[in-house]
């Protein structure tokens, strides 16, 4: 199974969230930020939200297909 990001829209700009953290663990964000590599930072629901802007998306119909892994 392939993990897909959460999406999270804001200023009608698209994020994939790549990671959030409490607000109460006292991190250092900008550190975070540094470490996994991502574009930007929220702070928002007591969280902070470790985003990457997403800069195409394509929707796909929600299709289940059958694989069929014998073959």
């Amino acid at each position: 199974m392939i993990a897909l990001p959460k999406l999270v829209k804001n200023n009608d700009k698209l994020y994939a969230v790549i990671r959030t953290i409490p607000e109460y663990t006292s991190i250092d964000p900008k550190w975070f930020k540094f470490k996994l590599g991502v574009d930007h930072v929220f702070k928002a629901q007591n969280n902070y939200w470790f985003v990457n802007e997403v800069q195409e998306a394509v929707i796909v119909p929600d299709i289940q297909h059958k694989l069929d892994f014998n073959n």
